[in-house]
Parts: C-alpha cells; structure tokens; sequence
C-alpha cells in the first residue's frame, strides 16, 4: 500500500541508498516516504517534536534498480522491496542483476538505487492510508454510550484508538441519523469524550457508531507509522511528536480504505 503522489511532484530521480548508520543493512519499499541522510535515500523517521523541524521528506519511492526476476514481495506492506548492500563481496555478487538506472550513475551500478518522486512541500499532493499501529489494521470504531440532544457536548463513547488533540481529529459517522458526515471536536478531555463547535444535526443515540482519527483537515500535526518505516498514518499515535501537513481530503466511511489526501506543510508553524 504505502503512499503515492497524485499531483505535482516536480521531478523524479535516481538515488543512491543510504547505509547509515554503520553501515547498516535497510529494507526499502515501495511507496515509503523517505528523507536524506548519511550519503543517500533514507526512511522517513518517527517525528522527535511536535512539530518536527529537524527531518524533512524528501520524496516517494516508486522504483528500484532490482532485476525483475529477483524482486521481493513483502507481505506486511503489500509492496515491492529493496535492501541495501554494506560488503564488497554482496555488491560484487550483483553483477548482470540491476537494472533501470538513469541519471549521472551508470546502467550497471550494483548499490541499490531508488527511484524517488520528489516532494515539494505545500505543493506535491500525496494520498496515504491511515492505520491502527499496524500495516493493514483499520483505525478503531467507538460506539456512543451516552448522549445529549444539543449535537455540542454530552456524547460519550468507547475508547479511541488515541487520546485525541483538540481541533486535530476527524470523526465520521458510520450508523445512525448523522450517517456519512463528519466533524472535528475542539475539545477532548479523554479519549471518550468529545466536544463540538459545529453541531451534529439530528440527535445521537446509544449503539451510534463513528470512526475517529486523529488528525482533520487543513493544517494537521500526523505522525507516520510504523516507526522508521513510514507507510501509513499512525492512528494510535498521541501526537507528542509530529509532522506539520495540509490535510486537502480524507474518506473515511469503508472499514480498511480510510486514507488520506494531503501536502506537507513549507513550514512548521501549526
């Protein structure tokens, strides 16, 4: 699964992996969102503040110099992947098996190259989608279990899949009278108790479903999972420590497809 750009990617290329740091031996796949350190191409690291402002995306990867008939299936990320070579001997092994490379390296250069579609910040649209901790694991329903007639305040329900920050979240009702619309909570005291600005129209019932996310639209804290991996959005996150993006779209009504269109942010301001 994994991201993909779907608008305004201002170039794609040819990199080199990174091996560091030791070097050590990474796993690369397909639409992973990548960042640049130690020399080369290296996965998009779990954020170290809300907002990160030292790490930065670099670009998508949508290919590698792998010959075809040895490329590898991951099962966990339904993805094509790469790892990198940190020993004379394995890179010399290679010979005769790559392929694909353009640019200012050579056809028949062995160290793993990616080929990365190239993130320019508020404008290059990527899509991406949204799990619970896990590759392939929906974010959490909570179910109301208790109720008010205002729309605004009094709703209660089972535990999110994180305790949510206010005005960045997202919930969509799955079943009942406010089925198909969505609302953001400005205030959440815990992780079962929301608060509106903008009213809900009809009246909530107990047995009412709803997903939660935790983030919304427009200018969002995410944090991307799994950690180092960079795959998904992380659900189960508290937002501690985050990216900054411009949340342009979310879909969020059929259990395994919620995802999520957006940009990141130029800068960190939130």
């Amino acid at each position: 699964m994994g991201f993909k750009v779907v608008e305004g990617s201002p170039k794609v290329g040819w990199f080199p992996a990174s091996c560091y740091n030791g070097p050590t031996v990474i796993t690369y796949y397909i639409g992973q969102l990548v960042s640049w350190l130690g020399g080369g191409v290296y996965p998009l690291v779990a954020a170290a503040a809300a907002p990160e402002v030292t790490t930065f995306p670099f670009g998508v990867i949508i290919g590698f110099n792998t010959d075809p008939s040895t490329a590898v299936y991951n099962s966990t990320y339904q993805e094509e992947q790469a790892s990198n070579v940190i020993t004379q001997a394995t890179l010399n092994a290679k010979s005769g098996k790559v392929a694909f490379t353009e640019g200012m390296m050579t056809k028949n250069e062995k160290q793993l190259m990616i080929k990365v579609a190239l993130i320019k910040p508020d404008c290059t649209v990527l899509q991406g989608p949204i799990y619970k901790s896990t590759n392939g694991t929906a974010p959490g329903v909570v179910t109301c279990n208790g109720v008010d007639s205002n729309g605004l305040t009094g709703m209660t329900h089972t535990a999110a899949d994180a305790t949510l920050v206010a005005n960045n979240n997202m919930y969509a009702c799955r079943t009942g009278s406010n089925r198909g619309l969505y609302r953001t909570s400005y205030g959440v005291a815990t992780a079962t108790t929301p608060t509106f600005y903008s009213p809900w129209p009809y009246s909530w019932a107990i047995g009412d479903t709803f997903v939660a996310v935790n983030f919304g639209l427009g200018r969002q804290y995410v944090e991307f999972g799994a950690a180092g991996v960079g795959m998904f959005f992380d659900n189960a996150d508290g937002l501690t420590e985050a990216y900054v993006v411009n949340v342009h779209s979310m879909k969020l009504m059929t259990v395994g497809q919620e995802h999520a269109t957006f940009t990141f942010a130029a800068y960190s301001a939130i």
